[in-house]
């Protein structure tokens, strides 16, 4: 078996101007190769990491590395999601049936049966959410630094970000 050699520094590096910027390597691409390959394929350096020029500019061009929280779904969709379990489609046509066949008590009962069932569901789901989200802000967020070009002052003006 041939082991692929690992490419030499020269070859990381851009060969013109028109290669500065940093390619793209995507999360699944960048896990399936070894260490020193994704650094040279990100042009970085493993033992200074990034000059702050370096960073300003990645950071211009690329945006600040963080992620999108959009707003969830308003609740009443939430709600209404409820009633796509399958158990609850069931109950839901054995109510129509139910009244199909004029036999209203019945079709009331299981009615009232799934809105209570729904609605205790969607009431722990919303309430399991909020859990979590008070969890998550519980956990402070953590940075480690791999370069040596920030100070101490940029380095406070980085984790407010």
């Amino acid at each position: 078996m041939l082991k692929k050699k690992a490419p030499l520094l020269a070859e990381c590096q851009p060969h013109s101007e028109d290669e500065t910027m940093v390619p793209v390597l995507t999360s699944k691409k960048a896990s399936e190769l070894p260490v020193n390959e994704v650094a040279c394929a990100l042009q970085a350096d493993l033992q200074f990491g990034l000059s702050h020029d370096e960073v300003s500019r990645r950071r211009a061009y690329h945006g600040w590395n963080e992620f999108d929280i959009s707003e969830g779904e308003p609740l009443w969709k939430k709600y209404i999601s409820q009633f796509k379990d399958p158990l609850i489609m069931l109950l839901l046509a054995s109510a129509v049936i139910s009244v199909l066949m004029h036999q209203f008590d019945d079709a009331v009962s299981i009615t009232v049966a799934i809105i209570i069932v729904v609605t205790v569901a969607f009431v722990q789901e919303y309430r399991s959410e909020k859990s979590l989200e008070e969890l998550g802000k519980l956990v402070p967020p953590e940075c480690h630094w791999s370069f040596t070009y920030i100070t101490a002052a940029n380095l406070t003006s980085y984790l407010e970000r």
